[in-house]
């Protein structure tokens, strides 16, 4: 029952966070050329980071539900009103949200924590990535006339987002770790563990 409200908690916290990001104007998205620079990435890389792949898709999906509910608002870069098709706007956050979780969960299986943390970012960076390109082609599929500029946008745009979500992702992480314990025991080191059954057992006496 802990769990389940912990959960419940945490959804609600990453949600609000989205919804602020989306709907707070240049926080989330923020105008560069053509098309924005998104930092909503970062709660949806963080919840599947703690919670696992179902909650990263989950996450994606609120993610892409607030990107295709702005797009009616608001029009601040000439690609907005094209992520009224759900195709573009929420498909791509949902492949996105799977993706990471499951990326992480691979990083999650090592055992040595040192490496863990330093691919932390490289696995950052490559979710970030691959963000931005299916999410790119979903946009030039339904709309062939941003194909000319695909390759300046990733080149730009696309690797700026990286690099941002690559430094701040780990940080944030690292200021969870007591939440990523508790959904991950696996990782928590041995030395912890010992203290956290010693004090169980000073507790008991």
């Amino acid at each position: 029952m802990k769990n389940k409200t912990r959960t419940i908690a945490l959804d609600a916290l990453f949600i609000a966070v989205i919804l602020i990001l989306t709907f707070v104007p240049y926080i989330g998205f923020i105008p560069l050329g053509a098309v924005s620079i998104t930092t909503i990435t970062i709660p949806v890389f963080v919840g599947a980071y703690i919670l696992g792949w179902k909650r990263g898709m989950f996450y994606g999906l609120m993610f892409g539900l607030s990107s295709f509910t702005r797009s009616f608002m608001s029009y601040v870069t000439p690609a907005d009103p094209l992520f009224q098709n759900p195709l573009v706007s929420i498909l791509p956050r949902v492949l996105f949200g799977l993706f990471v979780g499951l990326i992480y969960y691979a990083l999650k299986k090592i055992e040595n924590e040192k490496k863990r943390k330093i691919l932390i970012p490289v696995f950052t960076l490559i979710g970030s990535l691959f963000h931005s390109i299916v999410t790119l082609l979903a946009l030039c599929i339904f709309n062939p006339t941003f194909w000319p500029y695909l390759l300046t946008i990733l080149g730009t745009n696309s690797i700026l987002e990286a690099v941002f979500a690559a430094i701040t992702v780990p940080l944030i992480i690292a200021s969870l770790r007591p939440y990523v314990y508790k959904y991950n025991e696996n990782l928590r080191p041995s030395v912890e563990v010992n203290q956290s059954k010693t004090e169980v057992v000073n507790e008991q006496k």
